[in-house]
């Protein structure tokens, strides 16, 4: 919905601190950016809707279906709250297992540890 979309202002904010943190290796924030932002954004809003896992496709589900998601998640357009937050949820023990996961991947390549 188009409460979610940034507005053209906050979306030139985004792409310049990436660019002051980055250096030279983001481009300069051009309008045409933005625009091409906006577009992405806009053709993304119009995709996500058959594919979301909602409370009617959990229900349509056996009783003991598990919801996962390796996050972040677009809330509301992948999957929504009442799923995110509901009962049949391991999104956050998942996403908490992955960054054990990737220190341990991490101390392996430094030799930490």
């Amino acid at each position: 919905s188009e409460r979610n979309l940034l507005d053209d202002e906050q979306i030139a904010a985004v792409l310049t601190y990436v660019r002051r943190e980055w250096g030279h290796a983001f481009p300069a924030v051009e309008p045409a950016m933005v625009k091409q932002v906006r577009e992405e954004t806009a053709k993304r809003e119009k995709v996500f809707p058959p594919y979301q896992v909602n409370s009617q496709l959990v229900g349509e589900a056996d009783k003991d279906v598990i919801v996962m998601h390796c996050l972040p998640a677009h809330r509301n357009h992948e999957l929504t709250d009442d799923v995110a937050d509901g009962p049949h949820s391991v999104i956050f023990p998942q996403a908490h297992n992955r960054l054990h996961a990737q220190k341990a991947i991490l101390a392996r390549q430094f030799e930490v540890g």
